[in-house]
């Protein structure tokens, strides 16, 4: 969860920085996105990346995948880990583990390969999943996502 002081500010300077101009709406919705996904520290570091990498006010995925990398990355990190310690698999890791029958179905398997491509597919689903992207389909309206960030009319 990012601190909402910080968003606040750090959002307003980076929008400064592009001249862009954000609605208390669209505010809401970005710190409801990128909450779900940064800390404070990880936000403050997508922030600095946005500075110097991007031309144009940078869309929240670019923020996210800056720090904490593609989807496909963070996938293919927590499929690593599953022979090395299970411990250190994100909680969509564990998921997506689970889903291709645990980490004795990947040890004892004679088609690897064929869990690697089954482990990617359902990391994605489960990524994609529990990923606020769309506020509607969560059923969010503005004025929830508003008090949530604490803005008044």
């Amino acid at each position: 969860m990012i601190d909402k002081i910080v968003f606040s500010e750090e959002l307003k300077d980076l929008a400064d920085w592009f001249s862009k101009s954000i609605s208390d709406s669209m505010k809401a919705r970005l710190y409801l996105i990128l909450s779900s996904e940064l800390s404070t520290e990880e936000f403050q570091q997508s922030i600095i990346w946005a500075y110097k990498n991007c031309k144009f006010f940078p869309a929240p995925i670019e923020l996210i995948n800056a720090v904490l990398g593609t989807l496909d990355d963070r996938a293919l990190i927590d499929w690593a880990n599953i022979s090395r310690d299970t411990s250190l698999l994100s909680p969509v890791g564990r998921k997506a583990l689970q889903a291709i029958g645990g980490s004795s179905t990947v040890r004892f398997s004679e088609k690897p390969e064929f869990l690697r491509k089954e482990f990617f597919t359902a990391y994605k689903a489960f990524a994609v999943k529990a990923a606020p992207d769309d506020l509607r389909s969560r059923q969010i309206e503005s004025q929830e996502a508003k008090t949530l960030m604490g803005v008044n009319d």
